[in-house]
């Protein structure tokens, strides 16, 4: 009987225990939804407050004050306002505006106020129509085997010869749209045989006549270096400020830019 008794005490402290399970389970589950109504009410809370201080700005400004003075009564109508039709603006014709002279505007001066010189290309009246721009020379094509050559000769460093090459490729009227990379290196290869005064001529001529050229920029600044080369310091500055003013994005203009600050610091 005392091992019955036992047992039958331990399937009761069994059941209790079982049961408190449940009940806290129970609870858990009542807390749980009670954080869930707890947290929208919250929310719904913040919402109103949003609402208020929004619009109270709103009721503040149409509600009188007691001590007010009455306002104005309104008048009966609205006054009528003109209605003025405006005419459509005309169209400006398709195409992107080009310009075939440098355009109106102040003279353009240096840091130390000296008039920058203007491509000559920029100088052509104002009515003149812009050249077309010439055939591309093409691989295959004799002024192109010439470029090529010429190009060999440069880096092999027999620049005599180069020049040569490079003076043929500016008198052929075929080769027309090398004529500017011609004028650049001729400026190169005089450059690298010491004769400055040769390749200030060439550079200069690249940038007077090919000012849109992409090598324009770099024979100005390679003019710049040349004048530099010569004792021409106040030259050699003015011509690379012509770079940074006229070819602001170009590469050219920061190594211009660069050699301005070392030569005048």
């Amino acid at each position: 009987m005392a091992i019955f008794g036992g047992s039958c005490a331990g399937l009761s402290g069994s059941r209790q225990f079982k049961d408190l399970e449940v009940r806290v389970a129970e609870l858990e589950t009542s807390n749980a939804e009670l954080r869930r109504q707890l947290e929208e009410l919250n929310t719904r809370l913040q919402m109103l407050q949003a609402r208020t201080s929004v619009t109270a700005p709103a009721v503040a400004a149409t509600a009188p004050s007691p001590d007010a003075a009455p306002a104005p009564a309104s008048p009966a109508a609205a006054p009528q306002l003109e209605v003025i039709k405006l005419k459509p603006k005309p169209k400006s014709p398709a195409g992107p505006k080009t310009f075939t002279s440098w355009p109106a505007q102040p003279v353009m001066r240096t840091a130390d106020g000296k008039v920058v010189k203007v491509p000559q290309s920029y100088q052509a009246a104002a009515g003149e129509e812009k050249a077309e721009a010439p055939a591309p020379v093409k691989p295959g094509d004799q002024g192109y085997a010439k470029y090529q050559d010429a190009l060999q000769l440069y880096g092999d460093k027999r620049y005599a010869e180069a020049i040569v090459k490079f003076q043929e490729l500016t008198g052929d009227s075929l080769a027309a749209s090398l004529h500017d990379n011609a004028y650049y290196w001729l400026g190169e290869c005089y450059y690298d045989l010491g004769e400055y005064e040769k390749a200030v001529e060439e550079f200069s001529k690249l940038a007077d006549d090919y000012p849109e050229s992409d090598k324009a920029p770099d024979g100005l600044y390679k003019a710049g270096l040349s004048y530099q080369e010569l004792g021409r310091a106040e030259k050699a500055l003015a011509t690379l400020r012509e770079v940074v003013i006229l070819y602001p994005f170009s590469d050219s203009a920061r190594l211009a830019e660069a050699k301005i600050e070392e030569w005048t610091h």
